[in-house]
């Protein structure tokens, strides 16, 4: 039952009216209720479970309806107003009354000590606000510094503003009590941000708080807020089309705040009574949430000199100084990042600049600047129990002496950027709301920019805008960001980064790097291939024409494909290629009531070559002779899109189709590759899909079956390591590291991997990974003979009618194979519309058809009336992939037509597009992307609606959503025309299925474990500014009970027992000492002893950038992933984000990384140290030696994350290898038995 709440100020908030209800709620013992503000309409709705317990309050509060003028018998009041209160008109939300009668159920079922500590958990701390909020009296912002033995607070800012502080279940606020609108009227920190907390004393009752990264400031957003804003000279939009502000996120406290708020991580909050410092430190003791604290308050002290004078010192006299104006740029860029990024006071590194030139005329810039580097990674965070002598100028300088003294250089960065074409080292920088942090130099995939200019690579900066903890900006409803978006970032992007001397202007951005929130930068530098100096405004010249462009969407998209990432490039010439028409028809279209031509291109993207030219390439680029691909993906010129075989061509031949070309270009000829099809590509079911194809008519029960499969073929990895090893195999997890191929040759000389902590952590790291995967995001894998993902082309003989599509597949050992099941599915991701599936039948060709000699691609039809590739999520066939489903049960007992949006003009502004354009629609996308939001209340709406994805609402989602996808190339937001505008989105209740409740965090704390605090806890009120947060109730729909039907929790518990069983019937000698005994009796022979040094020092490079890699893809500034993420590929959220996307992509480019990097180590062991391809008769002795001498040498222990293990596994596998290849009958693997079978053994 609803009760209605009129009577409120338009400014209340949901906080406010709760805080009033809470006590009066409690005294009727009332728990099962919500809450929701009705935007600043001044009413609310509270909604009650259990209707007697409504009619008690209303009995109690309610204003009688036949007087309005009557009172209650007890007036509430809010904000000290009075509310009337009478029941509601309308039914109550049917899913939040699902979502409390989930949580009365979850409450009745858990034991009461279980229900105070976790359902309960926040609704206590509610009822205890005030035993966590404390009053104070000021709050500093300034950096920990030791005089003498003793760390000391330095403070570069103070605010002497009165307030409170508030301890919540994630995050900690602290707000002012007066403000003016250019202070900050509070700020956050979430715990997770927090290295240590100093709890004061009697004498000084004041918390210290070092944090990882700055805090996130908040003010009222008030018009007097935006006109202080203008009176700085920055520049801010309205928020239209998005509901109220009530706050505005904002860079620091205040003006004077500005200067330091990216460099000083340490803030003072002095209490207001000194006899809150107990109550402080007990709360600290009682609650888990905070992170640990120590009864701590180091002595305050003023700065000599200011930190902005400081910091400018430093500057100049790394651009113009007389002793350090000659300095190699890339030892400046080192020093700079020591100070700019808060790792050393800027003092501090002017004072080791002179010791700095020494060693670099000594050891050499490249030496230098790695040492430099090393540095800041190895720095300890200052606190109380470290060693002041740790940070003296002596020790700094003795520690920059050895790093660059024991560099080596074979297995750097810099090495690896030799070794690879397609690799190159580019200096980050990092812009948040709060400051500038460098990065690098990292290695990063070339382009044809970069292919330009190999001289001048140090020019080019790749920058990053991102929220302080290395995410995305998280909007939050009712906070504007415009002075973030409008001031901080739009500033950066006009003005620059300036860097020791050189200042980097805005130069482009590719389509993948917007949608990542990154762009490329450049100092300018002299070209003399053009006796001209090379600014942004010259090098976009260089690349072709693009001024009859007026779209400044459409012009960055098409300056950007010279920024797509090209792994090669081979020459063509102007004269090697020929542009071809494309397939189009004439298409009759309903367009609101009125029949409307339309062209339909069957080609569109995709163009021909020939085989001599196709063969060149092979040889060019380097492709294995087992993995020559038919397609390829490329970059040429002006041109993008797919190239495909036709055996019918002569000669040399690139035929492109006139869709292909975007611009035309002035001298770039060389076919650059971006996309290769050399192996069909695994199939997985994902949420939105899944929820299509239950509304299309596949029944729930076969989604649980298939995630049943997979679920069991987990669960006998740790029992198998057959299985484990097959299952890493086909999952790319460790394979570079050879950890898959030691677990079998382990099992074959009878150990097992279960035996060791190492492996078995690897493998449930893997486990639990792919656990997750399916229920948080409902990525289902199908096996071959269900679902493949592969490249689309079109059909250049016309021989296929509309409706079939040709699909030859070809893998490694089995051959070329052709689909030819009849009916199957094919859809495109991300699919949204019902539309976006349909039915295909599966056909072969004559034998004489050139399509024969394609291979791992779908073939479309350039027959019928419309494109098919159109059809699937407004797909085409410049490299998109296409997911072809031909398992029986999960095919579609109905279709629904696919969708027919207009096509949209890009946005235009009449004249020709600049430089100030391109970074003014790169703000607006950042700010005005819109793709998640609709896609997650789509798959909300979906749940509810009994259609599903086939209701009115969802179809109009999608069709939004598809609006959304093309704005980085239309320039068209969501929020501009009247067609696809936010006025536009359904109605949609607080409620959401419980699918889409967050998880909890992974905690890679020497073990894997979840997060249990996190995932007890409900939303944390400090850490977010939104009104209300969701409900969650169980949903009877898939997804629902595929959501359900994963308990991790008891996955994780009952694998580990398994292992554990295993383990208790072995021998209790460790299994690294079995495997030492064993490769010692089979190389009893071998001498090795003089490879020690050598075996040393591979592992010592190794090691080195293992541990580059724990800090470069964290996403937590400070806070290392652990090896074992590296070396799986795996990295687990360590914030309030989860696996998010740009963690996934995180991913991505660690693990390719990575895998150069293990797979140079690996040939140097097998080549005797040399970078070659011939295999050394003494590899064994190699492999024998870098693994003894992990056993006999105390492992490298690496600060914060222990002792680093890897490469002693990765040197065992190459022993087990090598001794298998000359005691063959050792080993007692059946090459033909069921290790290499296409199927798991069962438990």
């Amino acid at each position: 039952m609803d009760v209605f709440i009129r009577g409120l100020a338009a400014q209340s908030t949901l906080k406010d009216i709760e805080h009033s209800l809470r006590d009066p709620l409690q005294m009727l013992g009332i728990k099962a209720y919500h809450c929701m503000k009705m935007g600043r309409k001044g009413c609310a709705i509270v909604t009650f479970l259990h209707r007697h317990e409504a009619t008690l309050f209303l009995q109690q509060h309610g204003t009688p309806q036949q007087s309005r003028q009557s009172r209650p018998r007890v007036q509430l009041k809010v904000q000290g107003r009075d509310i009337h209160c009478h029941e509601g008109h309308h039914p109550s939300d049917e899913f939040i009354l699902r979502s409390l009668r989930s949580t009365e159920s979850q409450n009745t079922i858990t034991d009461s000590k279980t229900t105070a500590s976790s359902t309960m958990k926040s609704y206590s701390a509610d009822q205890t606000r005030s035993s966590r909020t404390f009053a104070m009296n000021s709050v500093a912002c300034g950096a920990l510094e030791f005089v003498g033995q003793d760390p000391v607070f330095v403070s570069h800012f103070h605010d002497n503003r009165a307030g409170n502080i508030t301890f919540g279940n994630k995050a900690l606020a602290v707000n002012f009590t007066s403000f003016t609108p250019a202070q900050a009227e509070r700020f956050l920190i979430p715990y997770y941000s927090i290295e240590t907390i100093g709890t004061g004393t009697y004498s000084s009752p004041a918390i210290t708080l070092s944090l990882r990264w700055a805090p996130r400031f908040y003010n009222q957003a008030s018009t007097s807020l935006m006109e202080a804003f203008s009176q700085l000279g920055l520049t801010l939009q309205s928020n239209q089309g998005n509901p109220p502000t009530q706050r505005s996120r904002v860079t620091s406290m205040g003006l004077s705040h500005v200067r330091v708020v990216d460099i000083c991580f340490v803030y003072r909050i002095q209490l207001a009574d000194r006899f809150d410092v107990p109550k402080v430190r007990q709360m600290l003791q009682r609650d888990q949430s905070p992170p640990s604290h120590l009864p701590w308050v180091p002595m305050t002290l003023a700065p000599p000199v200011s930190l902005e004078t400081q910091l400018k010192y430093l500057s100049d006299q790394l651009a113009v100084g007389q002793q350090y104006i000659s300095l190699d740029f890339r030892i400046k860029f080192q020093a700079q990042r020591l100070a700019q990024n808060g790792y050393l006071p800027p003092l501090q590194v002017i004072e080791l600049l002179p010791k700095i030139v020494s060693i670099a005329h000594a050891q050499g810039n490249e030496k230098t600047a790695e040492a430099l580097r090393i540095l800041a990674r190895e720095l300890p965070f200052i606190g109380p129990h470290t060693s002041p002598d740790d940070l003296s100028i002596s020790t700094l300088e003795g520690k920059i002496v050895d790093y660059a003294e024991n560099y080596t250089g074979v297995d750097s960065i810099y090495a690896v950027s030799k070794r690879h074409a397609h690799i190159v080292l580019i200096y980050r920088a990092q812009v948040t709301p709060t400051g500038v942090y460098l990065q690098g130099p990292d290695q990063d995939t070339t382009n044809r920019v970069l292919r330009k200019y190999p001289a001048y690579l140090d020019h080019f900066m790749r920058v990053e805008f991102m929220d302080e903890d290395g995410e995305k900006i998280r909007f939050e409803r009712r906070v504007s960001y415009d002075h973030i978006f409008h001031g901080r970032f739009k500033g950066i992007l006009a003005d620059g980064i300036s860097v020791a001397g050189r200042k980097y202007h805005f130069l482009g951005f590719s389509h993948s790097s917007l949608r990542q929130q990154s762009a490329w930068f450049i100092h300018p530098f002299f070209d003399k291939a053009i006796n001209n100096v090379a600014v942004p405004s010259v090098i976009i010249r260089g690349l072709g024409e693009f001024s009859h462009i007026r779209s400044p969407a459409k012009c960055a998209a098409r300056i950007g494909q010279a920024f797509t990432d090209t792994t090669s490039s081979i020459h063509i010439g102007q004269d090697g290629y020929k542009v071809i028409a494309d397939i189009e028809r004439v298409e009759l279209v309903d367009q609101h009531g009125l029949l409307e031509p339309l062209v339909r291109n069957f080609s569109d993207g995709v163009g021909t070559i020939s085989w001599d030219l196709l063969r060149r390439i092979w040889r060019e680029h380097k492709i294995s002779r087992t993995l020559r691909p038919t397609l390829i993906q490329i970059r040429f010129g002006g041109a993008k899109g797919m190239i495909s075989l036709d055996t019918r061509l002569q000669g040399e031949v690139l035929n492109l189709r006139k869709s292909m070309i975007k611009f035309e270009s002035k001298d770039d000829w060389d076919l650059e590759i971006c996309g290769e099809a050399t192996r069909p590509l695994p199939m997985f079911l994902n949420r939105p899909l899944i929820k299509i194809l239950e509304d299309l008519g596949v029944e729930a029960q076969t989604f649980l079956g298939l995630q049943t499969e997979r679920i069991n073929e987990l669960r006998t990895l740790m029992t198998h390591p057959i299985n484990a090893e097959k299952f890493l195999e086909e999952n790319h997890i460790g394979r570079s590291s050879q950890i898959p191929s030691l677990i079998r040759m382990l099992n074959e000389i009878d150990l097992i991997y279960q035996a060791d902590e190492f492996l078995t952590q690897f493998v449930e790291m893997a486990i639990i990974h792919q656990l997750r995967e399916m229920k948080y995001r409902g990525r289902i894998r199908l096996d071959k003979t269900q679902g493949v993902t592969l490249y689309g082309i079109m059909d250049e003989t016309g021989y296929l009618n509309e409706g079939e599509i040709y699909v030859p597949i070809e893998r490694k050992g089995e051959g070329r194979s052709v689909l030819t099941d009849g009916k199957v599915a094919i859809t495109r991701s991300p699919a949204m519309h019902p539309g976006d599936v349909q039915l295909v039948h599966a056909t072969d060709v004559p034998e004489d058809s050139p399509l024969n000699a394609l291979k791992n691609c779908v073939v479309f039809s350039s027959r019928g009336r419309r494109d098919l590739p159109s059809q699937l999520s407004g797909g085409d066939l410049d490299g998109d992939q296409y997911h072809i489903i031909f398992a029986q049960g999960l095919l579609p007992t109905q279709t629904y037509p696919a969708a027919n949006y207009p096509r949209v003009a890009a946005a235009s502004i009449d004249r020709p597009v600049e430089i100030q354009d391109m970074t003014n629609f790169f703000v607006e996308f950042m700010e005005n992307d819109r793709l998640g939001q609709i896609s997650n209340m789509h798959m909300q709406l979906a749940d509810q609606k009994e259609l599903g994805v086939l209701h009115p609402d969802c179809v109009t989602l999608a069709e939004l959503a598809s609006t959304a996808v093309d704005f980085s190339k239309t320039g068209i937001r969501i929020t501009k025309t009247s067609k696809a505008n936010m006025t536009r989105l359904p109605k949609y209740s607080r409620s959401r299925p419980d699918f889409m409740a967050p998880g909890p965090r992974v905690k890679m704390q020497g073990r894997l474990e979840f997060d249990k605090e996190d995932e007890e806890m409900e939303k944390d009120d400090l850490l977010s500014q939104d009104d209300a947060g969701f409900l969650y109730y169980p949903s009877h729909k898939a997804l629902g009970r595929l959501y359900r039907a994963i308990d991790e929790h008891k996955f994780l518990q009952e694998v580990r027992g398994d292992a554990q069983h295993i383990t208790t019937l072995l021998p209790n000698e460790p299994l690294v000492k079995s495997l030492w005994e064993y490769i010692k009796r089979n190389t009893m022979v071998l001498q090795w002893e003089h490879l020690r040094d050598l075996a040393n020092e591979i592992r010592e490079s190794y090691e080195d950038n293992l541990i580059d890699m724990t800090y470069k893809y964290s996403t937590v500034p400070h806070h290392p992933l652990t090896e074992i993420e590296v070396i799986t590929g795996i990295i687990f959220g360590r914030n309030e984000s989860g696996y998010s996307k740009r963690l996934r992509e995180n991913n991505m480019e660690m693990k390719e990384q990575y895998d150069r990097d293990v797979q140079f180590t690996i040939s140097r062991i097998l080549h005797n140290g040399r970078a070659t391809q011939v295999v050394s008769e003494d590899a064994l002795a190699l492999a024998t030696a870098c693994f003894t001498v992990t056993m006999e040498k105390p492992r490298r222990r690496a600060r914060r994350f222990g002792e680093l293990k890897s490469f002693r596994y990765i040197a065992a596998a190459l022993c087990l290898r090598e001794i298998k290849k000359f005691q063959p009958d050792r080993f007692l693997t059946d090459m033909n038995g069921s290790m290499f079978s296409s199927g798991y053994i069962a438990t």
